[in-house]
């Protein structure tokens, strides 16, 4: 599907952004955005796909960045491409544009790869039917690529019980990545969620719970990935779980926070 393409059944993708068709009503009770690799799914990129992406990347930035400037790529993961898409822009200015695009179609073509072995993480599907049945209206925010994100979800079976996906916005500017709280509000905007119900965001990473604050919503730290519970507490989050299944669904609809929760919750 090309990025501005539109599925009149399953919704539109438009610059980053696919929406359901049908919104959510006057019955949502809460609203949880939550991030995609490491806390609803695990994707699996091997050792020859982080090889891969470097080379492609080295490549494509020879000209402008020093040699084995992406030797930690696979450690630091997208910072490093990020810090490569800025000095690209910085020295070339607009000449960027074009070495940039290639580089996040490069990103694209990897995340591809490994979504190819991507697995659902215990719990997901139990407990994105138990939110949807308690009236919780359920968003997906993450730094991927939105295609990729909307593509695993269908064939999971999952995309019906997601009202909006925002992968990187296109063209990818790495100042609306998180931490920035740009993604979270352009999903909030897409979804109807009457006055005064509560809003959250659950992610992985330190950098999801700065972006949810910085978008003013409850964040709950999901210590299914690098970071500790107490690492993410550290970050501000405003409750943790030790993984997405065990994400209570009466809390999130009444707003309810509590100090941690653990798998199984109700």
């Amino acid at each position: 599907m090309s990025r501005h393409a539109v599925d009149s059944h399953r919704g539109t993708i438009h610059t980053g952004v696919v929406v359901t068709p049908a919104p959510f009503d006057r019955f949502t009770r809460a609203v949880l955005l939550t991030d995609f690799d490491n806390t609803l799914v695990r994707l699996h990129p091997n050792d020859r796909a982080w090889e891969e992406l470097r080379l492609r990347l080295e490549d494509l930035y020879r000209p402008v960045l020093a040699e084995g400037f992406f030797s930690r790529l696979r450690v630091d993961g997208y910072d490093v491409w990020y810090r490569a898409h800025n000095l690209a822009a910085d020295r070339l200015g607009s000449d960027a544009r074009g070495l940039n695009d290639q580089a996040e179609a490069a990103v694209t073509d990897f995340e591809r790869a490994a979504a190819r072995h991507a697995q659902v993480l215990p719990g997901v599907r139990e407990r994105l039917l138990h939110l949807e049945g308690a009236g919780v209206a359920v968003g997906v925010v993450s730094s991927n690529a939105t295609a990729i994100i909307d593509e695993i979800l269908r064939r999971q079976g999952l995309r019906d019980l997601v009202s909006v996906v925002v992968g990187r916005v296109l063209p990818f500017d790495p100042a609306q990545a998180k931490p920035s709280p740009f993604t979270l509000r352009t999903a909030l905007s897409a979804i109807v969620r009457p006055p005064g119900r509560p809003a959250w965001y659950a992610g992985d990473h330190p950098d999801d719970i700065r972006a949810g604050t910085a978008a003013g919503l409850l964040t709950i730290g999901v210590a299914s990935g690098r970071h500790s519970a107490p690492d993410l507490t550290v970050a501000g989050a405003t409750m943790t779980v030790d993984a997405f299944a065990a994400i209570a669904q009466g809390d999130i609809a009444a707003g309810r926070v509590v100090a941690t929760a653990h798998s199984g919750g109700a």
